[in-house]
């Protein structure tokens, strides 16, 4: 039975890692056609990687072992740390003054962003507490701490590492676009 239980384990993380590349693909074209900018679909690539990396730390931090819940538990958990920077990410883009690198706007906008956030991170975080606490075995606390440690870390992603990276990135343009600016002028001048 055990070996029974090792090779379906194997068997659906080799369907799994066949099929991932398709759906990474996906999900940046996506990103880049619903932003119209590769550097923001890069932002939310980054917090993509950075978020598996804190939920595989919950793991290693709770002594359980890493398995096929555990990294079916990642697929999950970027759904929702992406969700969040998305959110923020949108909030930016949708005040001028934020694009144009302004930090005041930039932490306005992430603030308002912050309740929705908080309370997606707490209700998630809240609802796989019974799995962390009346659950024993290798089956679902793996897969449990992975989402509730990574989701809860995960919330530094959303409110503080996407929006200083989006505000760099924000004001690097805004400095292009000025430049262009002063040369367009200096050649009128001219």
């Amino acid at each position: 039975k055990m070996a029974g239980d090792a090779d379906k384990q194997n068997e659906a993380l080799g369907q799994l890692g066949t099929y991932a590349p398709v759906l990474l693909v996906m999900m940046i074209t996506t990103l880049i056609l619903s932003f119209q900018s590769v550097r923001f679909a890069l932002v939310i690539g980054s917090v993509a990687i950075l978020s598996v990396g804190l939920g595989m730390m919950s793991l290693w931090l709770s002594g359980l072992p890493i398995g096929f819940n555990p990294l079916l538990a990642c697929a999950g958990l970027i759904g929702v740390t992406i969700n969040d920077s998305i959110v923020v990410i949108a909030a930016i883009k949708a005040n001028p003054k934020a694009m144009s690198g302004d930090t005041e706007e930039i932490v306005a906008e992430t603030m308002s962003c912050s309740r929705h956030i908080l309370s997606t991170t707490v209700t998630t975080v809240g609802g796989l507490i019974p799995l962390l606490l009346f659950t024993s075995g290798s089956f679902w606390p793996p897969l449990a701490v992975v989402l509730a440690g990574g989701i809860g870390f995960s919330v530094v992603l959303s409110l503080v590492y996407t929006p200083i990276l989006i505000g760099t990135l924000c004001r690097i343009r805004q400095r292009k676009l000025d430049r262009a600016e002063q040369k367009r002028l200096a050649k009128a001048a001219a």
